[in-house]
């Protein structure tokens, strides 16, 4: 991007805290504004012109993409809860941004297995429909909801059904709101231009969770877990923890994990964590789930 090249934008970047020297929040808040996909000469034309306005975005909002198709990597995972604890899920996303990861009952979803060979090769193999898993939403009609494509390898535990939700909520320290106009169009802008398929995908995800918005709280994570864990309705206390630790700052200590004490409850809340592979390993995400946040 001709930025890396600008000495005087560059300049003005480092202006901000060193936080919102971000590249996707920079082209995200020109793309709020209405800039264009152009070349860069217009696009400087367009941040001299915007540029008190672009910071001013920058400085108040941050990069909060929020990615329903998480949910595919994290669905295995919620099932096995489900069937285990043998009820509805309850559950809290950490990072939830407008909370969209909290709604895996209401979207579709695709698993392929890729077997032996590599990602790319199997999803063009022919072959592939046989060894694809497809669950749809109860009662949804077609078009109504995003379907999540996920390639699998190995002994993946997919589900047969997609598990219920009996409550669900989240924390943020400065969540999005899908009622908000302004918050769903910065939701849209940080989405590369060129990935329609992600934009479409937003856009049904907001739409679904429009219908019934989640409960989500402002603050810190280690502050208001506990609390917010005491309060899912009767014995649907969370049985799930679905948590993004690379999309939440400052969060590299263990997080509190609500624990039921007596009560009609039965059992502890259960860390879900969602997380990047590390350098050199084999690329895509790995899930893990158990009582500890490692």
């Amino acid at each position: 991007m001709g930025i890396a090249g600008d000495a005087e934008v560059i300049r003005r970047i480092d202006q901000w805290p060193h936080n919102k020297r971000q590249p996707l929040l920079i082209v995200a808040a020109a793309r709020f504004l209405g800039a264009q996909i152009s070349p860069y000469r217009d696009f400087r034309r367009f941040l001299d012109h915007h540029w008190d306005a672009v910071s001013e975005i920058v400085l108040s909002r941050s990069t909060q993409t929020n990615e329903a198709g998480r949910c595919a990597t994290l669905l295995p995972s919620l099932a096995q809860i489900s069937a285990a604890e043998g009820r509805p899920l309850a559950l809290i996303e950490v990072g939830a941004s407008a909370g969209l990861a909290l709604f895996p009952d209401r979207y579709g979803y695709e698993f392929v297995d890729t077997g032996a060979g590599a990602p790319d090769e199997s999803a063009a193999d022919p072959a592939a429909e046989a060894r694809t898993t497809r669950l749809v939403p109860d009662g949804a009609q077609p078009g109504t909801f995003p379907v999540l494509r996920c390639l699998t390898a190995g002994p993946v535990p997919l589900p047969a059904e997609i598990p219920r939700v009996a409550w669900r909520a989240g924390i943020d320290l400065n969540p999005l709101d899908v009622r908000d106009p302004a918050d769903v169009a910065w939701l849209e802008a940080l989405v590369w231009p060129e990935q329609e398929f992600r934009l479409e995908r937003l856009r049904q995800a907001t739409a679904i969770a429009r219908e019934r918005p989640p409960l989500l709280e402002a603050g810190d994570v280690n502050e208001q877990l506990v609390e917010l864990a005491g309060r899912a309705p009767g014995r649907r206390r969370p049985g799930g923890i679905p948590q993004r630790r690379h999309g939440v700052p400052g969060c590299r200590r263990p997080l509190p994990v609500p624990a039921h004490h007596g009560g009609p409850c039965r059992g502890a809340g259960l860390p879900l964590a969602l997380e990047r592979r590390p350098h050199g390993g084999s690329a895509g995400r790995r899930v893990q789930c158990g009582p500890g946040n490692g």
